[in-house]
């Protein structure tokens, strides 16, 4: 992917001048801008955990009951998590 890249980056300026190791480089760096992942927001995590927090620690309402889509109430056995 590179590699096919740098060749056009070549190609643009009719692989006249330029220099193939800049070429390589920058197009390099073009590529991995597009795997970069956003770092997960901090205030994001402790939003998440203030909710669970706030769960009744057991029952149907409990989050990994609810998760699970497990009721108590529909006759569902509690399962073990």
């Amino acid at each position: 992917m590179i590699a096919e890249a740098a060749y056009f980056r070549a190609e643009r300026r009719g692989f006249q001048g330029g220099c193939p190791m800049e070429d390589w480089l920058e197009a390099e760096h073009e590529i991995n801008q597009l795997y970069v992942q956003p770092e997960p927001s901090p205030r994001g995590a402790l939003v998440f955990l203030d909710a669970v927090a706030k769960q009744p620690a057991e029952g149907s309402n409990s989050l990994s009951a609810r998760l699970l889509g497990i009721s108590h109430e529909a006759g569902n056995p509690p399962a073990e998590v």
